[in-house]
């Protein structure tokens, strides 16, 4: 028993103190690497409103994820031994804790979130930038948290120390405000994030592992949206043979846009005068493949996620062995 006390007093001797190798480079990173996390997790945040698939996957999580029931256990055989029993007790043999200040804390975290959106709104988060941020309001200089707001990951900035590992993190403000935060004051990453394989204090994310497939898929849907808002035609070259000057370049723009612009337009043949000649674009409709293109794009973000076909109507078949399936894979394995 003396060997045990050693190294449990040993261990929390070494609570604070980080690990004999190397996490980073410089506390903090250079101001490039922070640049490029603050803007490519802005980006991510932003995805929804412009990807309807990316919107749906992360709403299905986020607000499944929401709506689970929260328990709180105390710890048995707080001796450190384990017990076995030979008489028949049941398989769980925890004891339910029904009144804490941690519970008061998770069931209502801040007078101005329901534990609800609270957890909808930091897993969503998590599903688009792999970070969620907590950040504690404290009573005095007890530590004992009394409120907590969920932040958005592309303002907050974790400081590596080479001595305790984290020293705590840097909150930017709308304004441009530095605010430092200790530990105690905010939970994030590692401890609240999707492991990043190639940097241990920021999170990856499934969206950001398809960001080019959403973006194909944007860029598609913006394509199709020019189309008919230009000329219900694909594009083309009007070439002349002399230099216009700008009266004659403005007076030659306003006609064409008058006849040949909105989908009211389609059809219309182009009349083009003094000796201007018009080559269509070669590139077709059918060549884009654009039914083909959002198809892939869809499947891959939603590969990412690991999300069934079933839990998001996007089914061949429907029948209730498959939908019972599908809705017990995604809660073992993603709620």
């Amino acid at each position: 028993m003396s060997l045990a006390r050693d190294l449990r007093s040993a261990r929390q001797s070494l609570a604070v103190q980080g690990p004999r190798v190397p996490y980073s480079q410089a506390p903090g990173g250079s101001g490039f690497i922070r640049g490029y996390y603050a803007a490519n997790k802005e980006a991510l945040l932003r995805l929804p409103e412009f990807s309807g698939d990316t919107f749906s996957l992360m709403s299905l999580v986020s607000s499944s994820t929401a709506k689970v029931t929260w328990h709180l256990f105390r710890k048995a055989n707080l001796d450190g031994r384990r017990r076995y029993t030979t008489s028949q007790r049941g398989d769980d043999q925890r004891v339910e804790v029904t009144r804490h200040a941690a519970l008061d804390l998770w069931n209502v975290p801040n007078p101005f979130f329901t534990q609800r959106a609270f957890i909808e709104g930091q897993q969503q988060h998590l599903e688009l930038t792999g970070e969620g941020y907590w950040v504690f309001m404290t009573a005095g200089n007890s530590h004992l948290p009394v409120n907590m707001f969920y932040v958005r990951p592309d303002r907050m900035e974790p400081v590596p120390d080479p001595e305790k590992f984290l020293a705590g993190y840097i909150y930017t403000a709308p304004s441009g405000e530095k605010i430092p935060l200790q530990p105690y004051e905010c939970i994030g990453p590692p401890s609240l994030s999707f492991p990043n394989p190639w940097d241990v204090y920021r999170g990856l994310s499934p969206a950001q592992s398809v960001l080019a497939d959403v973006r194909n898929s944007q860029y598609a849907t913006q394509w199709n949206n020019n189309w008919f808002r230009n000329n219900a035609e694909p594009g083309g070259v009007i070439t002349v043979p002399n230099k216009w000057d700008d009266p004659e370049f403005d007076e030659f723009t306003m006609r064409w846009r008058e006849t040949h612009k909105g989908v009211s337009a389609a059809g219309m043949i182009a009349v083009v005068e003094g000796g201007a000649t018009w080559t269509p674009n070669q590139i077709s409709h059918r060549d884009m493949q654009f039914v083909e293109l959002r198809v892939q794009s869809w499947q891959n973000t939603r590969r990412a996620w690991r999300i069934h076909p079933q839990m998001t109507g996007d089914v061949d078949d429907v029948n209730r062995a498959n939908a019972e399936t599908a809705e017990e894979t995604f809660t073992r394995w993603i709620t």
